[in-house]
């Protein structure tokens, strides 16, 4: 079902989508009022058929500058078409935290966390000044070429375990 002509706010600044599709009708319509002027896009346990599908969605948002993605999964771990370009966004701060490790089978799909399918676009990210994230071990490497293209603009770095994760991340430098 999708939302009433009259349910779609306009003008809306922050948006917090939880546990939805990034293709979904809801989320479509409210885009389609509302995405000149969403600044803040809270991304949680939301779910994007491929990594392209999500560069594409954010880049519908031209005053985007804050964006939060929190335990959200990608249903093929594949990168884009060799070759092809992200278009820069306008990101200022980029918060992302993962929150469990997907690589299983939930009926029939594979899962994927996308903090990883994230971090290896950093040409996607020229104006960043604010980086908070929260990963595990096995996404520091990707990390840590993200930051070889965005560091030298940040002026915040918060950088941490994923939440409740024991995590050994061994010898790491910046």
């Amino acid at each position: 079902a999708k939302p009433a002509p009259r349910a779609r706010p306009t003008g809306i600044k922050l948006l917090r989508l939880v546990s939805m599709r990034t293709s979904s009708p809801w989320t479509g319509d409210f885009l389609s009022q509302s995405k000149r002027s969403i600044e803040q896009l809270s991304l949680r346990n939301c779910y994007t058929s491929d990594v392209s599908t999500l560069f594409r969605f954010l880049a519908e948002l031209p005053s985007l500058k804050d964006v939060e993605i929190n335990g959200c999964t990608v249903a093929y771990n594949y990168p884009l078409v060799r070759g092809a370009t992200v278009r820069a966004l306008g990101l200022r701060s980029l918060t992302l935290v993962e929150s469990e490790l997907y690589d299983h089978r939930e009926a029939d799909l594979m899962r994927y966390e996308i903090v990883g399918a994230v971090l290896a676009y950093p040409q996607a990210y020229p104006n960043l000044s604010y980086v908070r994230i929260r990963i595990m071990s096995h996404n520091l490497s990707a990390f840590n070429d993200f930051l070889k293209v965005v560091g030298r603009g940040l002026y915040e770095l918060n950088l941490g375990p994923a939440p409740g994760k024991d995590t050994q991340w061994g010898e790491f430098s910046l």
